[in-house]
C-alpha cells in the first residue's frame, strides 16, 4: 500500500491555481508555488512532477470544478433564455467583482501558451468547448420550450456567444466599463438569443 501524503492535495492545487492565475504560467516559479502551497521543493516534484505538470493539473482542475460552477444555470435552469440570461448576468457580476483573479484561467493560458503548448492547448480548446456546446444546448432548449426564437442558427449563435464571452473575459485583465459590459452581452444575447417575436 502506498504511503498517505501528509497534505491535502486538492487545497494544494487550489493554491496552485490562484497563484498562476492572477501570474500565468510564465510568471509563476517554483519558488511562487513553494511559497503559495506551503510545500517543499521536493515534495512538490515528486506529488506533481514539475511545474508543466502541476499546470496541467491546474487546468483540469479549474475545468473540472470552477468552470463546471460557473455553466451549472446552462443546464439546470429553465425556460432556456432566462438560464443563458443568468449565465451571462453571472459573467458580468464575476468580471466586475472579481479583481483577484481577473479573467479567465482557459483564456488567459490561450493568449499566453496556447500557440507555444500542444497539450496545454489542447485541454484550453476542450474547456471553450465544453462552453460553446453547453450554450449551443441551452440554444436548442430554448427553441423547444418557446422562449427563443426558432429562426435562429443555433451553431451559428453558440460560436458568436462563446466569442463574447473570450472578448469580455479578455478585456477583464485590462479592465473594462460596467455599463460597456452590460450593454455588449444585452446586443449580443438580442442577436444570439432572441425571444420570439410578438405576433
Amino acid at each position: 500500500m502506498g504511503r498517505a501524503r501528509g497534505f491535502n492535495e486538492e487545497d494544494v492545487i487550489d493554491k496552485a491555481t490562484t497563484l498562476f492565475w492572477q501570474r500565468g504560467f510564465n510568471g509563476t516559479s517554483m519558488r511562487d508555488l513553494v511559497n503559495a502551497t506551503g510545500l517543499a521543493k521536493a515534495s512538490l516534484y515528486n506529488a506533481f512532477g514539475n511545474k508543466e505538470a502541476l499546470f496541467t493539473e491546474v487546468l483540469n482542475h479549474y475545468i473540472n470544478v470552477k468552470q463546471t460552477r460557473v455553466l451549472t444555470p446552462l443546464v439546470t435552469m429553465e425556460p432556456a433564455r432566462r438560464a443563458i440570461e443568468t449565465y451571462f448576468s453571472n459573467l458580468a457580476r464575476s468580471t466586475e467583482e472579481n479583481k483577484r483573479t481577473p479573467g479567465c484561467l482557459l483564456i488567459n493560458t490561450a493568449t499566453e501558451q496556447g500557440p507555444h503548448d500542444e497539450s496545454f492547448r489542447e485541454i484550453v480548446d476542450n474547456g471553450i468547448g465544453r462552453t460553446e456546446r453547453h450554450i449551443k444546448e441551452a440554444l436548442q432548449r430554448g427553441i423547444k420550450d418557446g422562449s427563443i426564437d426558432r429562426r435562429i442558427d443555433p451553431d451559428l449563435s453558440a460560436y458568436c456567444l462563446v466569442s463574447t464571452v473570450i472578448a469580455i473575459r479578455a478585456q477583464a485583465c485590462k479592465g473594462i466599463d460596467t455599463g460597456k459590459l452590460k450593454a455588449l452581452i444585452e446586443a449580443n444575447l438580442a442577436v444570439h438569443a432572441p425571444a420570439p417575436q410578438a405576433k
